[in-house]
């Protein structure tokens, strides 16, 4: 998984793990039908590098490596869903991710 996600190091070991364990926890959790695949953790480590690139977060004790993790998942269910168009207030308007799915804050104009 690590491979096939690009991550490597210390900060990539830690957003593999948190990958996986949000991954096991869908399958886990009696409220959901049907868990992630393995196809989910590699896609939201995946994004969550993207993500710390452009939020200048290099470990997961920095100040909003939290909140990253969180709009990653968000980002890799809109693309396992087909979506091209992400409507979002916190992350970066205009950003690609994928060279597939855009970010778009509605409240600002454009």
């Amino acid at each position: 998984m690590r491979r096939r996600a690009g991550v490597s190091g210390e900060f990539g070991e830690r957003i593999a793990a948190d990958a996986v364990a949000v991954t096991r926890a869908t399958r886990e959790h009696d409220d959901v039908r049907q868990g992630s695949s393995v196809r989910g953790a590699i896609d939201t480590a995946m994004i969550v590098v993207q993500l710390a690139a452009g939020r200048d977060i290099i470990s997961a004790e920095d100040d909003g490596y939290a909140d990253m993790f969180y709009d990653a998942m968000i980002v890799a269910s809109a693309l396992l869903s087909g979506c091209t168009v992400l409507y979002t207030e916190d992350m970066q308007r205009g950003q690609v991710i994928d060279g597939k799915l855009t970010l778009h804050n509605p409240f600002l104009s454009r």
